[in-house]
């Protein structure tokens, strides 16, 4: 018995060699590669080096494929900022590759048109707005998008809404589509999440609670907000964040609601939130003690930080 369990043992080390001398040899040949592809100074050159490189190589690792992605936006960049970044990702689109580079190449798209849109004409506003709200869209229909794409995307579609012409925002629930594509990156996220997630999703909700207050008032917007509560108990902490902020103002009552439950708040990525909110509570003298225990919990949360990093 003994002598089977050895040789299973000797078969399985030597199977684990074979595949890490596979895995080096693999990574050695892209690093090779990349240095090669870098050293090229024509930038259109370089592009179509890095896609032929992915081609080469259709099941590259994920940081493989982003780190491509971002070399890729980060030369055609050199031709002429958005313009570039743009008629570089629309070329790439229609190419066979990986599905994921695809996806971050949407990303930059999406990113590239935002910008554009941004500093463009207020004439020509409407269509940039078009064009960013279709690939945002996209993006969410899509399958196998990482999570950082969402995430960058929605940190960008906020800008998009600022120029988009407010009866086509409001028919296509706009307002929402930040808060959409960062939820879903939230809920793809293979590592916790960060503060600057946290971040992101809590930027993209306020965003739209603002605009259901400005345009059917706060209690209407609470209202949207304790709905996401209800369907989404495991983003409890941002939402009643969010739901703070929106009624602050104007209704002190559902606001110190909102910040009560924010005492639940107790994972590390929160205590930006927690100490924000801590500081606009002592700032409109609401509630002092439950300011204090909101800092404690931010301070909290640090130092857990700390021990853990």
């Amino acid at each position: 018995m003994k002598r089977v369990v050895w040789s299973v043992v000797i078969a399985a080390s030597v199977v684990a060699a074979a595949v890490w001398g596979v895995n080096a040899a693999r990574s050695a040949a892209l690093e090779a590669d990349a240095i090669r592809v870098a050293a090229i100074e024509d930038p259109m050159e370089r592009i179509a080096a890095i896609v032929q490189s992915i081609q080469a190589r259709p099941s590259a690792a994920s940081d493989a494929l982003a780190t491509a992605a971002e070399d890729i936006a980060d030369a055609a960049y050199e031709f002429g900022e958005q313009d570039a970044l743009v008629a570089v990702s629309d070329s790439l689109l229609g190419l066979d590759l990986p599905q994921e580079l695809l996806a971050r190449m949407k990303g930059e798209l999406h990113s590239g048109v935002v910008l554009q849109g941004y500093y463009a004409e207020p004439e020509e506003q409407t269509a940039y707005w078009r064009r960013a709200r279709d690939v945002a869209i996209e993006l969410l229909e899509g399958d196998d998008v990482p999570a950082d794409v969402y995430m960058f995307a929605a940190g960008f579609h906020g800008y998009a809404v600022d120029f988009a012409p407010p009866d086509e925002l409001a028919s296509v629930g706009g307002h929402w589509l930040p808060y959409r594509m960062a939820s879903r990156g939230f809920e793809t996220l293979d590592d916790p999440p960060s503060q600057g997630d946290v971040a992101v999703l809590q930027g993209a909700l306020d965003r739209a609670l603002a605009a259901v207050s400005a345009a059917h008032g706060v209690e209407r917007a609470v209202a949207a907000a304790d709905s996401i509560l209800t369907t989404r108990p495991s983003i409890a902490a941002i939402v009643n964040a969010s739901r703070y902020w929106t009624a602050a103002e104007t209704h002190p009552e559902l606001a110190l609601e909102s910040a009560r439950a924010l005492g639940a708040a107790d994972r590390p990525e929160f205590m930006a939130m927690l100490r924000s909110v801590s500081i606009a509570l002592a700032k409109r003298d609401l509630d002092a003690g439950l300011a204090l225990a909101l800092a404690e919990s931010a301070l909290g949360r640090a130092e857990a930080r700390g021990a853990s990093g």
